[in-house]
């Protein structure tokens, strides 16, 4: 059999890639399915669903690089001769099923790195070359159009699958021609075209169309469960808003701009970090560096606002955060010190989880008129506030130190 495309069959190297690619397609499809049931309640289970994911993901990226070259051959090797072309409809939806599975093939991977880059997830891709991509920041917005444009993706390769699956089928056991056999290395017929009674070539094609019809239905699965998983990510995410309690008066208190304020956490996950951020917060600020005696601050955070990438719902569970029952996670400070020139510490109390401990916070600020802008980066020890300390009592799974990093805008009132 020729390495190139003759106008009676495909040769070595197109069916190579097309088995290679249903091969690939369907580990993804496999680990994908395995990795959304598995549970993640101790160390060792989110070892396992780490490792689930970045295979996930790292098999994607494979089918990526297939796919290209894939096409790349297609364009250099036009496809055999059409059995039928005198059925002029049928053989116009071959051929545009065929492209828009080409199509399919590199937008799905495409947009799962997309989504993958746009996000804080925990699970890298097992390659040499980071985890963020160029002009793609990391957005929570952002990767919720990646995950729904792949999820979309996923419905609409699903469907091409099916009509794929039956064009075969009708061609294996209605048509009994040789449709499939031109994908497989055996020997054609000798008049291209089997009688009806004949089914020499029925096992070998049966056997090419159950691993298609396994990947057509692991692709419904797996529709469904990002699905049923992005609906679930959504309700979770719908906080309430906390707002500090505002009844301060005096010609130092300041409101925080919330459209220009971030609280972001980093904490690292089997060796790798993992960057979150609160979306809900406030705070009572009343501060003058000309009189520290008299200044304060009170700040809540919203903890079930917490979006730490994959892990977020984990996170924010009784064995970290236990937002169900600690809604608020809150800094208070009365005793601020000069420590240089626009830098402050500020001596208080942090509460998490229940738990209240002395905390310093250093920061630097600077005053222009009736704007202020304070930035902080510090950092905790997760364990102080017994967070994880049930089932992750060791660093084998998640970090002890949680860096916290404070962007913050204030108008004067």
């Amino acid at each position: 059999m020729a390495l190139i495309n003759t106008k009676e069959r495909y040769g070595k190297v197109a069916q190579i890639f097309h088995w290679l690619t249903a091969l690939l397609i369907l580990g993804l499809l496999i680990a994908g399915t395995i990795m959304t049931y598995l549970p993640d309640g101790t160390a060792d289970q989110i070892a396992r669903k780490v490792f689930m994911y970045s295979m996930h993901k790292t098999i994607g990226v494979i089918v990526l690089l297939v796919a290209i070259m894939r096409i790349v051959w297609a364009f250099a090797n036009p496809r055999p001769k059409p059995l039928h072309p005198e059925r002029k409809l049928e053989t116009f939806a071959a051929e545009t099923a065929h492209w828009v599975l080409y199509i399919a093939i590199v937008a799905m991977p495409v947009t799962g790195l997309l989504y993958h880059a746009s996000s804080t997830g925990f699970a890298p891709i097992w390659w040499p070359f980071g985890q963020e991509l160029p002009f793609v920041p990391q957005s929570e917005n952002l990767s919720k159009i990646f995950a729904s444009m792949h999820w979309i993706l996923a419905l609409g390769i699903t469907l091409t699958l099916i009509a794929h699956i039956g064009g075969a089928l009708k061609h294996l056991v209605i048509d009994k021609d040789v449709t499939i056999d031109r994908m497989v290395p055996s020997k054609l017929s000798e008049d291209f075209k089997l009688p009806h009674s004949d089914a020499k070539h029925l096992p070998k094609g049966l056997a090419a169309v159950a691993a298609i019809i396994v990947v057509g239905f692991s692709l419904g699965a797996i529709g469904l469960n990002v699905s049923a998983k992005n609906k679930a990510a959504d309700s979770a995410s719908r906080t309430q808003v906390i707002n500090a309690p505002a009844d301060v008066k005096g010609d130092a208190v300041w409101k925080v701009i919330a459209a220009e304020s971030t609280l972001k956490i980093s904490i690292k996950q089997l060796g790798s970090p993992v960057e979150g951020e609160f979306k809900n917060w406030d705070a009572v600020i009343n501060f003058d560096p000309d009189n520290l005696e008299t200044s304060f601050v009170d700040a809540r955070i919203a903890v079930g606002s917490l979006q730490l990438g994959s892990v977020s719902d984990q996170a924010k569970s009784a064995d970290f955060l236990n937002a169900d029952e600690y809604a608020e996670a809150r800094f208070t400070s009365d005793d601020f010190q000069s420590t240089g020139e626009n830098s402050y510490e500020a001596q208080g109390t942090l509460e998490i989880a229940g738990v209240a401990k002395p905390f310093t916070l250093n920061f630097e600020l600077t005053i222009e008129g009736n704007r202020a802008k304070m930035q902080t980066r510090t950092e905790l020890n997760r364990m102080d506030y017994e967070v994880g300390a049930q089932k992750y009592a060791n660093e084998d799974s998640v970090g002890f130190p949680v860096e916290i990093m404070i962007d913050l805008a204030a108008e004067k009132q």
